[in-house]
C-alpha cells in the first residue's frame, strides 16, 4: 500500500476528532493508521517525513512500546496545537514489568484499543499514611527531551481499587489528569491502543509503587533515577507487523 502523506495527516485529524468524542469509529480508523505507517517501511521514508516517527519509539518502564505518532506542534489544525497522538504496544517481546504502577498524568486523554486485551484498573487513594500502606507515593515530571527521568520520593500511601474491566477491541476510553489507574495485558496475544494526549494541566505526575517497606530502610529512598530505553525503528516496525496480524 502506497502511503498519501497528506491522506495520513487527514486520518490522524479524523482519529483525534474520534477520539475526543469517544467515538467507536476511533479503533477502525487507528487500524488503518498503523496499517500506513508500517506501510512507511517500504517507502524507504524511515529517515525523512512521517517515517521519522518510527525513530521516536522508547520502551516505558510500565511495560509497552510508546510511540509518538504527531507532536503537539506538528498538527495542521491549529486546534489540536498542544495535543499528542501516542501508540502503546504491549508485546512478549517488550521487557515488560512485572505489575504496571498505578499513576495519572499531566494531562486529560482518550484512548481507544485497536487490538488485544488489557486489564484496566482505577484506584483512589485511602489515606496518605497508617498502619498497613500499600503503595509508596513518588512524584514524577516529564523527562522532555532527556534520556532519563527521576522521580522524587513522598511517602507511604494506602490505596483502594475502585473499578475493576477487561476492555477488548472496539473499546474507547476518556480520563482526567487527576484519575488513579494501571493498566496490563491479559493473555499472550499482543495488545495495542492509541491515545491521544490533552494540552498539560499540571507540571508533576503521582507515581504508587507497590510498598516494599521502603521506609524501613537505614537511608530511605528520596529520588529513584532511571535511563530511558529506546527501540530502533527495526524494532518498532517488527511490533507495528505484529499489530497489523493481531487486528481483524
Amino acid at each position: 500500500m502506497r502511503v498519501d502523506i497528506s491522506n495520513l495527516r487527514h486520518l490522524e485529524r479524523e482519529i483525534a476528532c474520534a477520539l475526543m468524542q469517544t467515538s467507536a469509529a476511533a479503533s477502525r480508523l487507528s487500524a488503518d493508521y498503523l496499517q500506513q505507517l508500517a506501510s512507511l517501511m517500504g517507502q524507504n521514508m524511515i529517515q525523512q517525513g512521517p517515517g521519522k516517527r518510527l525513530q521516536r519509539a522508547r520502551i516505558h518502564d510500565n511495560g509497552f512500546l510508546k510511540l509518538l505518532a504527531v507532536n503537539g506542534d506538528e498538527w495542521e489544525d491549529d486546534s489540536l496545537n498542544g495535543y499528542r497522538l501516542v501508540l502503546h504496544i504491549w508485546d512478549t517481546s517488550i521487557d515488560a514489568a512485572s505489575v504496571e504502577n498505578v499513576h495519572n498524568h499531566r494531562w486529560p486523554f482518550w484512548s481507544t484499543s485497536v487490538c488485544g486485551r488489557l486489564g484496566w484498573e482505577h484506584y483512589t487513594v485511602s489515606s496518605e499514611s497508617g498502619p498497613d500502606p500499600t503503595h509508596w507515593r513518588f512524584r514524577y515530571a516529564s523527562p522532555g527531551s532527556a534520556d532519563s527521568y527521576s522521580m522524587i520520593s513522598v511517602g507511604p500511601a494506602v490505596l483502594a481499587r475502585s473499578f475493576k474491566a477487561a476492555v477488548e477491541r472496539g473499546t474507547s476510553i476518556a480520563m482526567e489528569c487527576h484519575e488513579l489507574h494501571r493498566v496490563q495485558r491479559l493473555g499472550s496475544s499482543p495488545a495495542a491502543t492509541i491515545v491521544l494526549q490533552g494540552r498539560p494541566i499540571r507540571e508533576e505526575t503521582d507515581v504508587f509503587a507497590n510498598y516494599d517497606g521502603i521506609d524501613e530502610r537505614e537511608e530511605p529512598l528520596k529520588k529513584i533515577a532511571v535511563k530511558l530505553q529506546t527501540c530502533s525503528p527495526a524494532e518498532t516496525a517488527t511490533l507495528l507487523d505484529s499489530i497489523i496480524h493481531s487486528t481483524p
